[in-house]
């Protein structure tokens, strides 16, 4: 991983960065740990330079992957207690000490004087015991990674041993002493003055809010925080040899991939056969399509006789292999760990061909009739169904415009066009002006990028589609109007390239390739 780079300005920098994080991120979505797993554990010096690892006897054995650790007297009792937290959940964990015996710490906090910071960071504190032993501890500003642990100075002291005198070495260099300590207290000390004993504070209790409950989340149900519609999607239906694509309705639609072979599906179409009049009564429309003609030696007539068998009663028909792909890439935009591409998987459109839940394995018409009635849901609702837990948000929802951005990020690879569908979608319900144009600069410069490349191919008419697209989005392209004009030229179409290429004059009067093409279009029409 590179660096974060100290000037934007520098391309080169900021570039490597980028790739170093793409590079990362694609490692940690195909099934990497993010950095190895760091378990929390603890180990216990049993001198001569070794360890024993403690840490199930110590409570602290847990296999999460950690990220920072903070040391507190949270309950103040005198002992130390830790706060852990973590990259897996539970995010934070609270491990208290509860030793049983009293009085055996005494604990400073620490104020610099006129010369040495507030906090008194880098005060070194030496703790002299009746039995003549020594304690040394510094006072620190953050304590690890991503850390900062309490800033009061805990010493813990031998059962057979008492404290004698302190000795103070403030970050200014001045030396102070004091004397008079007792274990099991607690003492505020101010550079230069004297030493003065905190009461108790009352015990910090932890008491679980109350929250709404909400439906339970089965592991293969995935509600997501807004609604996107769906990438190019077409599918052949039963008894027809052409695909058609999705048709608008007014209606939820629930689209149910399967196999004929597959037991799990089966029991899922009966279920939906025996559950037809709650379904049609929820309003929820089905189309059921088949997988089967995806794989080469697959039993290409089995779904036909599971659909007959389960007496079927909504629409069926087989998706087509570029739709295949289009979903596959779909669900890798909405998970860092997508799961293979295995049947029956569902989604779960508005009314508007929006989808705003998957199903992964067989769902229960239970579970899917109470996420049908929240197909009007609006954006806060659909993000508290999208986790499955209750909470209270301090967020603001993600907007519609980001979250089709995202979904977009992993077309643009393999499946530019559907990267830009996506992006057109951002645009269209963007509601600030510095993203609406970021946005227009994305998609206009991305159907440029596929008009040029589909001209060099030769696939003209398709390049033309593109050229509209770019100037549909940002008129104001003038290279793209030189480019296309050149285009329709080179087909014949002189009057439709006389129009653009003056159409690039007006925005770029003192353009010299727009002229000459310009020109040179007049006299071949003459």
């Amino acid at each position: 991983m590179s660096p974060s780079p100290t000037d934007f300005t520098d391309k080169e920098a900021v570039g490597e960065y980028a790739n170093a994080w793409t590079a990362i991120m694609k490692s940690a979505r195909s099934g990497s740990s993010w950095s190895g797993s760091e378990t929390n554990r603890t180990f216990l010096n049993t001198g001569g330079g070794r360890f024993a690892d403690a840490s199930y006897v110590s409570g602290f054995g847990f296999d999460d992957d950690g990220r920072a650790l903070a040391v507190t007297d949270w309950d103040g009792d005198g002992d130390l207690d830790l706060w852990a937290h973590n990259r897996t959940a539970p995010r934070l964990r609270l491990l208290r000490n509860n030793s049983p015996q009293a009085n055996r710490s005494v604990a400073f906090r620490l104020e610099g004087g006129e010369n040495s910071n507030l906090d008194a960071i880098g005060s070194r504190l030496k703790l002299t015991l009746s039995d003549g032993s020594e304690l040394l501890q510094t006072l620190r500003a953050g304590s690890a990674f991503l850390s900062q642990s309490s800033k009061w100075i805990h010493f813990g002291i031998d059962p057979r041993a008492s404290p004698s005198s302190l000795h103070v070495t403030w970050p200014d260099g001045v030396e102070e002493s004091f004397s008079g300590i007792v274990a099991g207290e607690r003492y505020h000390l101010a550079e230069g003055e004297a030493l003065q004993q905190v009461a108790p504070r009352a015990l910090a209790l932890l008491e679980p809010a109350r929250q709404r409950t909400i439906a339970p989340q089965l592991p293969g149900q995935m509600v997501l925080p807004g609604k996107i519609p769906l990438p190019e999607f077409r599918y052949t239906p039963e008894g027809k040899s052409a695909s058609v694509g999705l048709m608008p309705g007014g209606k939820p639609l629930l689209i149910t991939l399967f196999s004929g072979t597959c037991q799990s599906c089966s029991k899922e179409l009966r279920e939906f056969a025996s559950e037809e009049e709650r379904i049609r009564a929820a309003g929820l429309e089905v189309l059921a399509l088949s997988v089967d003609e995806l794989a080469v030696g697959s039993d290409r007539l089995s779904a036909g006789k599971l659909i007959a068998a389960s007496k079927f009663p909504f629409p069926t028909g087989s998706i087509t292999p570029l739709s295949a792909d289009h979903l596959r890439f779909l669900l890798k935009s909405l998970c860092d760990f997508p799961a293979s591409f295995s049947v029956p998987i569902s989604l779960l459109l508005d009314g508007k061909r929006r989808l705003f839940a998957v199903y992964r394995g067989r769902v229960s018409t239970d579970l899917l009739l109470h996420d049908v009635a929240f197909s009007k849901a609006n954006a806060n609702q659909l993000r508290d169904l999208s986790v499955p837990f209750p909470g209270s948000w301090f967020t603001t929802p993600i907007a519609s415009s980001e979250l089709a951005e995202l979904v977009a990020n992993p077309f643009h690879s393999t499946f530019p066009d559907q990267g830009l569908r996506y992006l057109e979608h951002a645009l269209a319900t963007s509601s600030t002006g510095a993203r609406s144009a970021r946005l227009q600069r994305r998609v206009s410069g991305g159907y440029y990028r596929l008009a040029w490349q589909e001209d060099s191919k030769g696939s003209k008419s398709k390049a033309v589609g593109y050229y509209k697209k770019t100037l549909a989005v940002d008129p104001g392209n003038s290279k793209a109007r030189i480019d296309f004009g050149a285009l329709l030229g080179n087909q014949g179409k002189l009057g439709e390239a006389e129009a653009q290429f003056r159409m690039a004059l007006e925005l770029d009067p003192g353009n010299q390739i727009a002229k000459k093409n310009l020109e040179m279009v007049i006299r071949r029409q003459r």
